[in-house]
């Protein structure tokens, strides 16, 4: 007698012969017995859903779970999970994030099919389910999303043509969600066998938009002819790294299939290589510079092994200073590598003129030659002696004080025989000058700067007037605190500084507002004198850190500074001398474990900056409307810092206008096209409380903002602000009768 057990489709059937010639099936070495599904939630949203099947494990063993989750519109998504599993009750977890979520297109529930339970090494599946029943009612608007990701689109074609309809690379297209900003990528292309090649995108990056961005790129075609595989290719590996110190770093290590290749379709030229002309200069005699000619290589070229010659044929020019380099002797000047070119030096009595280095290069068993076109012009030393002794000229000439004894005439006359004068004597200024010292000035434009306001400190009455001195960066500089002996501290002081970090705006404004109230005087004029080439860009404040994350100094709380600036909010130390040296707590200090680490450690951004100055204004603020946070300042959005920055550089320059003794507000700012997005003038104005700007406060200090091109009218703009200055100072004494 035979009997035929009948098991699931695919499932594994042991079968037992018994003498009486009956054969009994062994249970399988596992089962499914349930399913249940959940999500993890980040900030009260989905950040991926896992679905949970319980197991009941006869034999222990190396498992594969692999299951779908189905929408109503026939759209699925599937994954797996492997792990090595006991025999007794088990549980297998099958994750799914985000980006494969929004794959189905539509909210749930999902159906759990396709089930599938393997035990590796079996080649059989233990067990399956076709239908494993419904998923809870996820949302798609429910779900968690990082502000940088990649989509999970990833495309490959083959471009770049060649005579014989051959590709000469292979594009892989990816998609990634930013908030806009500068950023750089690489990936890997591999196959079953391992890695082909490793390419990154464009050396300067690009600035991507904010939203959706569609990036690439373009392998070797000649390493996957080499390869010598047909079929479909993989790209397992993708980074995407944002800001101007790679602030947001995200993988994506989803191996990602691309449709079917024959290595035949790709170009595998034979390897040689081609250089380019160049220029070096122009130098003047006596200066040195690096060269290096232009190398293409083609086709498979290890770029380092290309050995070359270069020979200069004057004696006063010498060939120096390559790695891995060597002297020769084939011309009065020769120098021999691989790779990088040498260094040039000159001699100072080295003629004008334009001279000529020869490379030649071999590798792969061909030579080519290619040129460096030298030119030396002494009017290059001249222009850097004439703009050193112009700042020189400036930083040593002689104040220019005000004559209080001088009787200036009216302009009318009240007869031909009685006139009346008015004896002007100027009101005594405490002034403030806060100065911008960030990196983009090193651009051409420190110097000036400091050279204009050096000559603009001489121009106040020692005794009579106050001055201070602020420059801020990432951190804030009290420089000089308020005093009426100056000189020659002030010009002394400011030449010492340095052009570095960012724009911490908001934070010099308030030190600028601190140091007035503490030498408080009804009789003197308030002056403060803003110098900046740049938006602010940076708060400072005490951010609360997230439990479980490494504690601040203080108790959960960490005094940092916050970038703006693009492409995300950035968390770091300032330099240690980036603080105000009379407030200990206005950085933080360096070593500390979060340094330089993600803002994501953090839980939201404080209503106030370090020194209690509110960061709400007119500028909208996005809030969490969910979870542990609730009604707090989201700190994850880069337009909550930059509202945040601007609505605290607004509020501080509000308190020097309100105090009780208001402060006139100058604002001198430089549109540098060096580096960084032009400052509007109708902010600056704004700053100020300009006449001439749309927002215009008439019952408020009445200032001035001046807006230059060229770092030569940073002198005339300050004395502009001087001469304003000496207007509104003006005393007007009794009159008194002069007879002819």
């Amino acid at each position: 007698m035979h009997i035929s057990l009948r098991a699931a489709r695919g499932a594994l059937v042991f079968l037992l012969t018994l003498g009486t010639g009956f054969a009994q099936p062994i249970p399988p070495p596992a089962t499914m017995t349930g399913f249940s599904d959940f999500a993890n939630r980040k900030d009260d949203r989905i950040q991926a859903i896992e679905v949970a099947a319980k197991l009941d494990v006869r034999v222990a063993g190396y498992y594969r779970l692999t299951l779908r989750l189905a929408a109503r519109n026939g759209k699925f998504v599937s994954n797996e999970v492997t792990r090595s599993l006991a025999t007794g009750p088990q549980t297998l977890n099958v994750p799914f994030n985000v980006q494969e979520i929004e794959q189905l297109g539509q909210d749930g529930p999902y159906r759990i099919s396709g089930a599938r339970l393997v035990l590796l090494g079996s080649n059989a599946v233990a067990d399956s389910k076709d239908d494993a029943g419904p998923t809870q009612a996820y949302r798609l608007a429910d779900l968690y999303h990082e502000i940088y990701y990649f989509t999970g689109d990833v495309s490959a074609a083959g471009i770049n043509p060649t005579r014989d309809g051959k590709f000469a690379n292979l594009r892989v297209s990816f998609g990634v969600v930013t908030p806009g900003g500068q950023c750089f990528w690489s990936g890997v292309l591999s196959d079953g066998r391992g890695q082909i090649d490793f390419e990154n995108g464009p050396g300067s990056g690009k600035i991507l938009q904010p939203g959706k961005s569609t990036l690439a790129l373009d392998f070797e075609g000649f390493k996957i002819a080499n390869r010598g595989v047909n079929g479909p290719l993989f790209v397992p590996v993708l980074v995407l790294e944002c800001g101007v110190r790679g602030n947001a770093h995200v993988e994506d290590r989803t191996r990602h299939q691309t449709t079917a290749f024959h290595s035949s379709d790709f170009d595998n030229p034979e390897p040689d290589f081609e250089l380019s002309d160049t220029n070096a200069g122009p130098i003047a005699p006596g200066d040195s510079s690096g060269v290096a000619v232009h190398i293409r290589t083609i086709g498979e070229v290890d770029y380092l092994k290309i050995e070359y010659v270069a020979e200069a044929d004057n004696p006063k020019i010498h060939l120096t200073g390559a790695p891995d380099g060597r002297a020769c002797s084939s011309a009065p000047s020769c120098w021999a590598g691989h790779g990088s070119g040498p260094r040039i030096e000159t001699e100072k009595d080295l003629p004008a003129g334009t001279y000529t280095i020869r490379f030649t290069a071999r590798a792969v068993g061909k030579e080519h030659e290619a040129q460096v076109k030298l030119v030396i012009d002494p009017e290059v030393e001249n222009r850097r002696r004439q703009r050193e002794e112009a700042l020189a000229a400036v930083r040593s000439e002689d104040a220019v004080q005000p004559d209080t004894s001088a009787v200036p005439r009216a302009a009318g006359a009240v007869s031909p025989e009685v006139t009346f004068a008015i004896e002007a004597g100027l009101r005594k200024m405490h002034a403030m000058l806060v100065l911008d010292q960030s990196n983009s000035l090193n651009f051409g434009a420190c110097g000036y700067m400091t050279a204009a306001a050096q000559r603009f400190s001489r121009l106040f009455v020692e005794g009579r007037d106050s001055i201070g001195v602020i420059s801020f960066g990432g951190g804030v500089h009290l420089k000089l605190p308020l005093t009426n002996s100056f000189l020659p501290d002030a010009p002394q002081t400011i030449s010492t500084i340095k052009c570095a970090g960012v724009t911490n705006t908001g934070e010099a404004l308030e030190v600028a507002q601190a140091e007035l109230a503490r030498h408080e005087d009804p009789e003197a004029m308030n002056v403060v004198v803003l110098f900046t080439d740049g938006l602010p860009e940076t708060l400072a404040a005490k951010l609360p850190v997230k439990p479980g994350q490494c504690l601040g100094p203080r108790g959960g709380e960490l005094p940092a500074l916050i970038e703006a600036s693009f492409p995300i909010p950035s968390f770091h130390p300032p330099d240690p001398e980036e603080k105000d040296e009379r407030d200990p707590d206005s950085g933080i200090k360096p070593g500390s474990c979060l340094a330089q680490e993600n803002i994501y450690n953090f839980a939201y951004l404080p209503e106030w900056d370090m020194r209690g100055v509110s960061v709400v204004g007119n500028h909208p603020l996005t809030r969490f409307t969910s979870g542990p946070y609730a009604g707090r300042i989201r700190i994850d959005l880069r337009d909550n810092i930059v509202n945040a920055v601007a609505n605290e550089v607004e509020n501080a320059v509000q308190r020097l206008h309100t105090t009780p003794n208001p402060t006139l507000v100058y604002v001198i700012g430089f549109e540098n096209r060096a580096l960084r997005p032009l400052v509007p003038l109708e902010y600056l104005r704004s700053l100020a409380n300009d006449p001439a700007g749309p927002g215009f406060a008439p019952k408020k200090p009445a200032g001035m903002a001046i807006l230059t091109n060229d770092p030569q009218e940073f002198i005339p703009a300050f004395l502009k602000v001087r001469e304003d200055l000496v207007k509104r100072a003006m005393l007007p004494r009794r009159p008194s009768r002069i007879v002819p």
